[in-house]
């Protein structure tokens, strides 16, 4: 944890916590949070998680973060569509682009 703290930089907030409830008649639901998108003043974060294992590569990561993400960025290109008009671009689509 030292060494994440060191390297991230910041809080992870929500993301990798667990969300869920627990029932007032013994029951509860709960999970780990690996896709996120979390609207703060100023700006929209998004958070994907994975698995590294020792195949894992630099670029395969973060290939896999990408897609994970690209569900995400399409839904805030919808909502950016709906307030701007239809031509504002998906910015999943603006990402593969670059």
């Amino acid at each position: 944890m030292e060494i994440l703290d060191k390297l991230e930089g910041g809080a992870r907030g929500v993301y990798s916590g667990s969300l869920g409830y627990i029932s007032f008649n013994d029951t509860f639901d709960l999970n780990i949070v690996i896709r996120t998108a979390v609207v703060e003043e100023g700006g929209m974060y998004i958070g994907a998680g994975g698995a590294i294992v020792v195949q894992s590569t630099s670029e395969g990561e973060y290939e896999e973060m990408k897609l994970k993400t690209r569900a995400l960025m399409a839904a805030v290109g919808e909502c950016d569509r709906a307030k701007n008009g239809p031509d504002v671009p998906c910015p999943a689509v603006l990402e593969e682009n670059q």
